[in-house]
């Protein structure tokens, strides 16, 4: 916690770089990097105490875990909508492949998970909004929300057949690497509960 401050840092300062990054998958914003070489301002610019920066961080944390959320979730609800229009359609041995409980069960079980995943999600900000502390709420819902938006999204490949080029359906097929992003770096639950110890989220003395 100690030795992380706020200051206000003009960004035409001498010493101060700007630049923008290019983020898979992220569109509707940028992201950029900010460098400091030798930055030197007044100890005026310091905007809260000195070694408390790190507690503002928090605070803003789990939104950015719900946040970083949504935005998988809403890809593989729109990936299984897609899914489920292509396999009314598509047919084999004369008749949809819908009808094969293969199928089937997979698109119910991914969208299961999703309307769980969805309320982990609202429960954290309906939380967050009342001023409650949700960090275990925030961090299970990013930990299980963007597993399954992985899986469903795998799966919607696997039952539109992606690998043959089928048309109208790659959407779907650009969403996977995103996923997989996401997957990667959201799966560690130790990562994604990294303020909510084992013995706290347990209740263990």
């Amino acid at each position: 916690m100690k030795g992380i401050s706020y200051l206000r840092i003009p960004l035409d300062a001498p010493g101060v770089t700007v630049s923008s990054i290019s983020e898979m998958g992220m569109r509707a914003h940028t992201l950029g990097r900010i460098e400091l070489s030798n930055v030197r301002i007044p100890r005026s610019d310091l905007l809260l105490p000195e070694h408390k920066g790190m507690y503002q961080v928090f605070e803003k944390w789990n939104l950015m875990r719900l946040l970083n959320t949504i935005n998988p979730l809403g890809a593989a609800l729109q990936s299984l909508e897609e899914t489920m229009e292509y396999v009314k359609s598509r047919y084999a041995f004369g008749r949809p492949i819908a009808q094969n409980q293969a199928v089937q069960f997979k698109i119910v079980d991914d969208y299961i998970n999703i309307e769980a995943a969805r309320m982990l999600v609202y429960r954290a900000l309906l939380m967050l909004d009342r001023k409650e502390p949700a960090a275990k709420e925030a961090a299970m819902a990013k930990a299980f929300g963007t597993v399954v938006a992985f899986h469903a999204i795998d799966n919607c490949i696997g039952n539109s057949n992606l690998g043959a080029g089928l048309p109208g359906l790659q959407t779907i097929a650009s969403f996977h690497p995103e996923m997989a992003l996401f997957h990667n770096l959201c799966v560690n639950l130790r990562d994604c509960l990294c303020d909510v110890r084992p013995v706290r989220l347990l209740a263990i003395p």
